[in-house]
């Protein structure tokens, strides 16, 4: 099972239309949801990633501020338009950002993590045939 790096309460894992929810040990904190509304596909990455930080939100409530969170997605765009390392060319695109931005805003601190399809396949896959 997935587990957060050192030091980080918390670990999502996204990609379009899928996510999941570790804490530290690597038990799921929330089931793995699969989102089924027609988005364009940037759009549904940032929806699917929003989607899991609301998630993980909702369960912590007032502690948010307390959890260490890293966030690692296949989504190449979504993971540097958030760092900052790309820009939001469109309206919708910058205002998902910024709404992502802000849910991570509440976090102690987060972590965002481009990693591999593969990698992704990898833990959605082996926690979708549990």
């Amino acid at each position: 099972m997935a587990a957060p790096e050192r030091f980080a309460n918390y670990l999502i894992v996204f990609t379009r239309r899928r996510y999941a929810i570790f804490d530290s040990q690597g038990g799921r904190v929330a089931a793995p949801a699969m989102l089924t509304d027609a988005w364009a596909d940037d759009e549904i990455e940032y929806r699917t990633l929003l989607a899991a930080l609301r998630a993980l939100w909702q369960r912590l409530g007032p502690q948010v501020d307390r959890a260490v969170l890293v966030v690692r997605g296949d989504s190449r765009m979504v993971i540097e338009q958030l760092t900052g390392n790309r820009k939001a060319d469109d309206d919708h695109l910058r205002r998902l950002r910024d709404e992502a931005r802000q849910l991570l805003g509440d976090f102690k601190r987060y972590r965002l993590v481009w990693q591999s399809p593969e990698d992704t396949q990898a833990v959605l896959g082996e926690i979708s045939n549990l």
